[in-house]
C-alpha cells in the first residue's frame, strides 16, 4: 500500500520538505503521480522508505565514523 507525503511525515518523524527535498536529491524512493505540470504528487512506500532512511543513517556513520546520528543543515 502507498502512502502520502503527509502520512510519510508522520510514520518517519521527517519534515513533508525533507521528504520532498531527499527525493530530488535521490535519499527516498518515491513515485510521482498525477499530470500536474508543476509539482506531481508523491506516493511512498513505508517499508521501502523506511530501509531507506536506515541505510542513508548507516551511511552517514560509517562516513563520519560516530555512533550518534544527528541531521545538519
Amino acid at each position: 500500500m502507498l502512502i502520502n507525503t503527509r502520512q510519510a511525515a508522520e510514520l518517519t518523524g521527517l519534515s513533508e520538505y525533507e521528504l520532498r527535498y531527499g527525493f530530488k536529491q535521490g535519499l527516498y524512493p518515491a513515485l510521482e503521480v498525477g499530470r500536474g505540470s508543476r509539482r506531481k504528487s508523491l506516493r511512498w512506500d513505508p517499508d521501502i522508505l523506511q530501509q531507506a532512511i536506515r541505510d542513508a543513517m548507516h551511511t552517514r556513520q560509517a562516513v563520519s565514523g560516530n555512533d550518534d546520528f544527528v541531521f545538519g543543515r
